[in-house]
């Protein structure tokens, strides 16, 4: 109900359950659009941790579920797994999103946020009531963010912006700002060597 209504853009709730009253399918619809979305790109996901080419907490936890039930996560019984896990924590209202962020990385969540706990994407900006993850301001910090091997030059470039802002002699970046971006260059190395020392790649030494 809360996709439906941002998707469309109501201003209540009343309203989406005015809507879903005369659209009694599209409920389902969404939630088996959902489902399709989620299990594709958990897949993906999967795969990467499979192979050992991943960073995160989330993506930690999610290795831990694989090797404790490795019969349910390999060869055609993977997608049909993933699929029928998927549909059921959807079906059931239990939390759950999964979406590319705009780092490259995926957003994987299964809590239940209020205004006293909210992910760092929420954080000092405007959300609804709903308390959605926002992928468009992905926090490379974040618990919730899951990086796989096709994010390396995604990290690197990112990397690169930070430490040449840094290395300017610029006034008007504030001392604040200064401690952000080392945290963030910090967080973003810490996932990119993870990545690399998975893949038996050469880990990634900071200038600075």
């Amino acid at each position: 109900i809360d996709l439906i209504r941002m998707l469309f853009g109501h201003k209540s709730y009343k309203m989406t359950l005015k809507y879903i009253a005369r659209n009694p399918f599209l409920v389902s619809s969404v939630a088996d659009a959902m489902i399709v979305h989620y299990a594709d790109a958990f897949m993906s996901i999967i795969s990467s941790v499979e192979k050992g080419s991943y960073s995160g907490e989330a993506a930690d936890n999610i290795a831990k579920i694989i090797n404790g039930k490795q019969t349910l996560f390999k060869g055609k019984l993977l997608r049909i797994s993933v699929f029928n896990y998927i549909s059921h924590l959807i079906k059931a209202g239990d939390p759950i999103f999964i979406q590319r962020t705009s780092l490259g990385a995926y957003c994987v969540s299964s809590d239940n946020y209020t205004a006293t706990s909210l992910p760092p994407c929420l954080q000092g900006h405007k959300h609804d009531e709903t308390f959605t993850p926002n992928p468009k301001r992905c926090d490379v910090g974040c618990k919730n963010a899951v990086f796989i091997g096709e994010a390396k030059e995604s990290l690197e470039r990112d990397i690169a912006f930070y430490e040449a802002a840094l290395s300017q002699n610029n006034d008007h970046i504030s001392t604040t700002n200064r401690r952000i971006f080392s945290k963030k260059i910090d967080d973003t190395i810490r996932h990119l060597n993870n990545i690399c020392h998975n893949q038996n790649d050469i880990q990634f030494i900071p200038v600075r």
